[in-house]
Order: C-alpha cells, then structure tokens, then sequence
C-alpha cells in the first residue's frame, strides 16, 4: 500500500530529481484543489447550497486543473504563478464565504490550509505578502460581515450545515497532514544527506590528519638525520683540520667548515619552526656570526654590533646570504684584525622599498681596492651575487677598514 501511495504521490507531484520541494507542494494543493472543488461542488449540490456555492466549486477546479497542468507539465513555476493563484483563490473563497454560512462556514478552514500551504511553497523573502494578502482579506470578510450581516446566506438546517463542516475539516485534515509529511519526509532526507556528507568530510579529514601526521613524523625523521649528517661533516673536517700541520690547509678546512655551518643554521632555524620557506634573518645572522667569532676565539661578542630589520627570507636566499656573510666576516678575522688593535665588526641589515641591503663593516687594516682579488672566497661571492640577481661593492682604505655593501 505505501508502495502504491509513494507512486502516486510522485505522479501528482513531480519526480524528486525533476522539481523542487516547493513546486512539487504547489502541484500536490493545485491537484488537490482541484479534486476537492469537483468533489465540493457535487456535495454542495447534493445538500442543496445555493447555486452560486456550487458553481464557484466548479470555477475553482476549473482554475485549479489549468495552473496544476501549466507547473506539472510546462513547468511553469515562479512567484508571478504563486501570487495569481492565491489571488484567484481566494477571490473565489471570498464570494463562496458569504454564501456558505460566513464566520459559521467552513472557508475559514480553507484559509487556515491555504495559508499554510503558500508559507510553505513561497520563497521566504516574499512571504509577507501571503501574510498581507491573507490577513488582509480575512479582515475584510470579517468586517463586511459584520457590517452587511444581510450580505450572508446561511446554512437552510442544521444538517446541511453539519454535513458541509464535516466533509470540509476531513479534507482540510487529511490534505494537510499529506503536505505535511510530505515536506517532513524531505526534510528528514536532506538532514540524512547532511548528515552523511558531514561523516564523509569527518573521516576525510581524519584520513588527512593521519596522512599529514605521518609525513611530519617522516619529515622530522628526515630533518634530524640532514642535521646529523650535516654536524657529521662538520666534525670530520674539523677533525681533520686538527691533524694538519700545514697552516694554509688548515684554514681551508676551517673555512669549508664555517660555510657548512650557514647550511647547518638554516636548516636548524626551519627545523625549529616548523616553516618550509621563510628564515627571521636577525637571529640567523647572529647566532652565524657569533659562532665565527667564537672558531677564532677572539674572548667575546661585545665588539660586533648588529643593525638589524625584521626581514624574514626564503631558505634558498637565506642560505645564500648566509655563505657570503660566512665569507665575509671569516676574510675579517682572518686578514683585517691585527693582534694589536682591538677588532670591531657591524652588521647591518636593512629593508627599503622592495630591496634590501647587507653591510659588513670592520676597523681592520684595510688594504688597496685598486689591486684585483682572484682568491677563492672573492670568485664564490661573485657566484652567489649572479643567483642573488643583487649586486655588491667593496670600499677600504688602508689603515681604516673595509665596507662591503650587497643589495638584493
């Protein structure tokens, strides 16, 4: 029987698939409609109401069976189609009002089931017009009445006026509780839907959370092995650095193992704040710089002065400007800082416009710009400045140190 009932209900209305809720509510009261003016019209008759009672019956099916074949069939569904068929109707309703008992009538139960219907079908910022347009014409009968009480026709006994209350509130009844578990059995589908699309993207992004756990497991795993592959590295040249008798020798391993050290920095800064690309460059150019200060051992940090922006940059730049700063400040020590004057070196960082720009300035002995420099670390910076797209400048003076200035 449900199987039959669910059929049919689908034939009056429309496919779920084809028609929304709404259109398909508008096609069950048109149809309905239509089918209680046919039958009211032939009770109407058959308890002997007035004339004009009954053919009203038949103007509404009339009506009704036209907009219900217009949305089933055409799919003409709109507001304009909503608004004229509840004017209409109730156009209808107000003449059958008086001839059909009044306030003591059965189109008070019509308007209630009416009203009902057209909240539920008309789109919720034009609903107060259906309010407007029903209280309004509830008012209006209501106060003809009371002013033209002649105006109404009244029931010719007490058993036509009870035949004619029954039939309408088991109709009224009955097409509302239809409407209603229509509309309540397609509010229970789309709040399963819902439901299980939420349960869906729950257990998606339990998956995700799982993978992505897994990978940060992976990448930690991964980040702690390159951190001790890279101090392995560093050690093994400094302990072959510590072997070596030959001064030069040495001091290439030992500068091979400060620029190692850069690389072994960026990568403990990103390991720390578990960011993929941008390094804060104020702290990773001093704990740089501090521990070539300390390789040297020169007693302390107090001479270097820092200057520096919030400039934060990406891994890549990051670990070529670390390379050039190792360089840099690693030729200071080396070649400007004699053991009779107290050594002071300052790094400034700063940002301007869309550039920035890295000064590294020592009190060395300074030597003589005009002399060409074709050693290792001047060819590396040169490098390192053609990937940076920057360019760099060297001014000294003997006796009153060196500025390198680089721009990027």
């Amino acid at each position: 029987m449900k199987k039959y009932l669910t059929t049919f209900l689908k034939t009056v209305g429309g496919n779920d698939n084809e028609y929304s809720l709404e259109q398909r509510i508008f096609n069950f009261t048109s149809f309905f409609l239509t089918l209680f003016a046919i039958i009211g019209g032939i009770a109407n008759n058959a308890i002997n109401l007035p004339f004009i009672t009954v053919w009203t019956s038949y103007l509404g099916a009339f009506i009704s069976v036209i907009v219900y074949w217009l949305s089933r069939f055409k799919n003409i569904f709109n507001l304009y189609s909503i608004l004229i068929y509840l004017i209409t109707a109730f156009a209808i309703l107000g003449v059958m009002y008086f001839y059909n008992g009044g306030i003591n009538g059965t189109i008070i139960y019509l308007l209630i089931m009416l009203l009902n219907i057209f909240i539920l079908i008309t789109p919720y910022s034009y609903q107060y017009l259906v309010y407007i347009f029903i209280y309004s014409d509830f008012f209006i009968l209501v106060m003809l009445e009371y002013y033209n009480p002649d105006w109404v026709l009244d029931y010719a006994s007490k058993d036509q006026k009870v035949l004619d209350h029954i039939v309408t509130m088991v109709y009224s009844m009955l097409f509302t509780s239809i409407i209603i578990n229509v509309f309540r059995k397609k509010n229970i589908e789309d709040r399963n839907e819902i439901l299980s699309i939420n349960q869906e993207l729950i257990n998606a992004n339990n998956i995700s959370t799982q993978k992505t756990e897994h990978i940060e497991t992976l990448l930690k795993e991964l980040n702690h092995r390159v951190k001790n592959n890279l101090q392995l590295i560093i050690s093994l040249i400094n302990m072959q650095a510590a072997t070596l008798s030959d001064s030069n020798a040495k001091m290439a391993l030992t500068q091979a193992s400060d620029r190692m050290l850069s690389l072994v920095l960026v990568h403990q800064k990103l390991y720390k704040t578990q960011q993929n690309e941008d390094i804060f460059m104020p702290d990773f150019l001093k704990e740089l710089v501090e521990n070539i200060d300390n390789s040297f051992q020169t007693g302390g940090n107090d001479n270097i002065i820092f200057n520096l922006d919030n400039i934060y940059l990406n891994s890549e730049k990051a670990i070529l400007m670390g390379f050039i700063v190792t360089e840099l400040v690693t030729n200071a020590y080396k070649h400007a800082f004699t053991q009779n004057k107290q050594h002071q070196l300052q790094i400034n960082f700063l940002k301007s416009d869309n550039t920035f720009c890295l000064q590294i300035i020592d009190n060395g002995i300074g030597f003589n710009t005009q002399i060409k420099q074709y050693n290792f670390g001047y060819q590396l910076i040169e490098k390192l400045m053609i990937q940076l797209k920057g360019k760099w400048s060297i001014s000294s003076e003997l006796g009153f140190g060196t500025k390198v200035e680089i721009v990027i």
